[in-house]
């Protein structure tokens, strides 16, 4: 029962960090008002998504999830925008929030879990069972935690500007 919990713990510990990882910072709660109906709204911005633009992604009812494609291609570690039309007064409101696509943070949660999972048995077993040869691949799994960490920090400082144009071309759509 105790390991069930620690699992579930450690389970819990790895998502929490990854979904802090994929936000990025300073860009929770974006609000953005619509100078048309909370309909005219939602086609203005649908009409914006065609398959040849710059910003891909859907447009369901009043649900929205936008990203930035930059060469024709997306890059799964680009900022993506998630939001909701709201009819708040007289006035329709889009709020949401950037962060990573879905698919990017479940990969790096089985990515980093794996890897924490690997690492604990192998240090484990250096210390424990005294196996003077698990530390070469404890070292190994540290190098690898670390390589992703820094892949996922350089692409969104590489990304970093796809919030910026996200933003203003979801502001040019609902003028």
């Amino acid at each position: 029962m105790l390991e069930s919990l620690a699992i579930l713990g450690y389970v819990g510990l790895v998502i929490f960090c990854v979904a802090r990882g994929c936000r990025f910072p300073g860009d929770l709660d974006r609000r953005i008002v619509s100078a048309h109906s909370l309909a005219d709204s939602v086609a203005r911005l649908d009409e914006r998504c065609v398959a040849a633009s710059a910003m891909a992604g859907h447009v369901l009812g009043g649900s929205v999830r936008l990203a930035c494609r930059a060469d024709g291609r997306l890059n799964s570690f680009r900022p993506v925008f998630s939001g909701e039309f709201r009819e708040e007064g007289a006035a329709v409101v889009l709020v949401g929030e950037f962060g990573m696509a879905a698919a990017t943070q479940v990969f790096l949660v089985v990515w980093f879990g794996g890897l924490g999972v690997a690492l604990a048995r192998i240090l484990f077993a250096a210390v424990v069972a005294g196996q003077r040869d698990a530390w070469a691949g404890g070292l190994f799994c540290a190098l690898m935690l670390l390589a992703c960490t820094a892949l996922v920090r350089s692409a969104k400082r590489a990304s970093a500007g796809d919030i910026a144009w996200l933003t203003t071309a979801l502001r040019d759509a609902l003028r």
